[in-house]
């Protein structure tokens, strides 16, 4: 019945601002079924990968603000972002599949993660700021004052992702996360086109651009595919171009960095040759 529900609600809610609601049996079926995909390696850790796994979280348990259960992005340094956030509940789920903590500590933690994305302050446009303490869980700039920065349709696309994979592993915590999520307006952060839109706020105005390089644009352009909302222009490869080299076919940006906030293989080139003459 839940799940109804939550289906209703984006339909509704979404509609309005042009986002496409619709399956996604086909996208996953295409990404698949794509030769641009390299299997990984699969099988169980090596000891010595074991103990780099324990040594990782070792990080996260010294930058755990008790105040607020959030982790710190940067040792030592109280803030975070939606990214980092992703970051961290994967290194949950690890840590527990790896019984370096117990099921009571790994759902203590969740909890109040999920209840800090569920009272969050919002942005002025009803999305996550780019930037929160993770001592007061309130929203800061880079140099942790209070302040609205804006938002990054990337970092939220990765923390959709991994609150995907959260709630497969822990179906108890699904209502928790689709409430948390639902408070904000998507609207702002997938155009009606399909594309990605990131946001900077400068002396209280609003500032919209596109967001997104090959590669990072259409992979967490699927954690929002997770909640039915398919950012179609956003999610193809192309404009792509194509390099050979050895014999190896590799893809990279096709959009004009003039244009875009973009690299390609020439204007790297050329940067070099540039900086070699200097």
């Amino acid at each position: 019945m839940l799940k109804v529900a939550v289906a209703v609600s984006l339909a509704l809610s979404l509609s309005a601002c042009g986002v496409v609601y619709k399956g996604v049996q086909d996208g996953v079926s295409s990404i698949n079924e794509s030769q641009v995909i390299r299997q990984g390696r699969f099988g169980e850790l090596t000891e010595l990968e074991i103990e780099w796994a324990r040594v990782a979280w070792k990080y996260v348990e010294n930058n755990t603000q008790l105040s607020t259960g959030l982790v710190n992005t940067i040792d030592n340094y109280p803030t975070t972002n939606m990214a980092g956030l992703a970051d961290y509940l994967l290194a949950l789920t690890a840590a527990r599949e790896f019984e370096f903590i117990t099921s009571k500590e790994h759902d203590e933690r969740l909890s109040l993660a999920i209840s800090f994305l569920a009272k969050m302050n919002l942005g002025p446009t009803g999305v996550p700021n780019k930037v929160y303490s993770t001592n007061t869980g309130q929203k800061v700039d880079y140099g942790n004052q209070p302040s609205d920065i804006g938002w990054s349709s990337i970092d939220v696309g990765r923390l959709l992702i991994v609150l995907a994979i959260i709630k497969q592993r822990n179906p108890e915590f699904s209502e928790y996360v689709d409430k948390a999520v639902l408070r904000w307006n998507f609207c702002e952060l997938v155009s009606q086109d399909g594309e990605l839109y990131g946001g900077a706020i400068n002396d209280g105005q609003i500032f919209r651009y596109k967001e997104g390089r090959l590669g990072v644009e259409e992979y967490t352009s699927y954690g929002y595919v997770d909640w039915h909302i398919v950012p179609e222009k956003s999610m193809r490869l192309d404009p792509y171009d194509v390099a050979t080299i050895n014999g190896i076919d590799l893809l990279f940006d096709g959009r004009d960095p003039r244009h875009y906030d973009v690299l390609r293989p020439e204007e790297v080139h050329q940067k070099k040759i540039t900086d070699s003459c200097k």
